[in-house]
């Protein structure tokens, strides 16, 4: 098991940051409607450099998890970076999402987890 940052981001989304976390640390964990999650996974494949046509290339999978009581949150994860399974990101994201509640909700959180 190694120590893994997850960062959270909330309310006023960069997507400066987003790519650069998901460089980092191969996940983001976005709290915001699932429609503004979409725009934030195609704006991030660009800037990334994706080509969706590349099969065998780097991607960026978007996916989305029910949370406790809260709904369902969205989760980035870019292969260059990262590779987990669904159940493990489904996991992971709870533990972040929790993490940013117990921090106070900020538009920034980088939740700690041991993966």
């Amino acid at each position: 098991m190694s120590l893994k940052y997850i960062p959270v981001q909330a309310f006023n989304i960069n997507i400066d940051r987003v790519v650069e976390d998901l460089k980092d640390h191969g996940v983001v964990v976005l709290v915001t409607a699932r429609t503004h999650a979409i725009q934030i996974a195609a704006q991030a494949s660009g800037q990334l450099g994706i080509d969706v046509d590349d099969e065998e290339g780097a991607f960026l999978q978007h996916l989305s998890f029910e949370v406790d009581d809260r709904g369902w949150e969205d989760c980035l994860m870019y292969s260059e970076s990262a590779d987990y399974q669904p159940d493990e990101l489904h996991k992971i994201t709870i533990h972040a999402i929790r993490d940013w509640i117990a921090g106070g909700e900020k538009d920034y959180h980088v939740c700690k987890t041991r993966t």
